[in-house]
């Protein structure tokens, strides 16, 4: 499907490689928050990487996605079930890994029980620690 996008690549195989290049490249730059698409797992060797998860229960995700998309919570269930399975395929398919196993990050957040501010605070607080 992707391949199909442009002539660049011939199959999706070659667009994760030059994705995971384009990932790495911006990570060994420093100063960069990689949202993602494998990230934390395509930099888990890099010693100036951290990575953060924030996760949440359905009914917390749900409820963002209708409030944000103006949608039904039944459209909005649909929409995360399709992304959620997306983004684990993702994984599983170019780097034979579950994107949900904790042990690839650094500190895991529950969406349920902090604000954004909170999470941004402690990812601070954490940096400021581990320079």
């Amino acid at each position: 499907m992707l391949s199909s996008l442009s002539t660049k690549w011939v199959n999706e195989r070659d667009y994760f490689q030059l994705l995971a290049q384009k990932i790495v490249a911006i990570a060994a730059g420093g100063n960069a928050i990689i949202v993602g698409r494998g990230a934390a797992i395509v930099t888990q060797s890099m010693k100036n990487c951290h990575h953060f998860r924030i996760f949440g229960s359905e009914e917390f995700k749900v409820n963002s996605i209708a409030t944000r998309a103006q949608v039904s919570p039944a459209e909005a269930l649909q929409m995360m079930e399709t992304r959620e399975k997306a983004r684990e395929k993702f994984v599983r398919d170019f780097l034979d890994k579950d994107i949900n196993d904790m042990h690839y990050y650094h500190l895991l957040f529950n969406n349920d029980h902090s604000s954004s501010d909170v999470m941004a605070a402690s990812m601070a607080h954490y940096l400021s620690l581990h320079q």
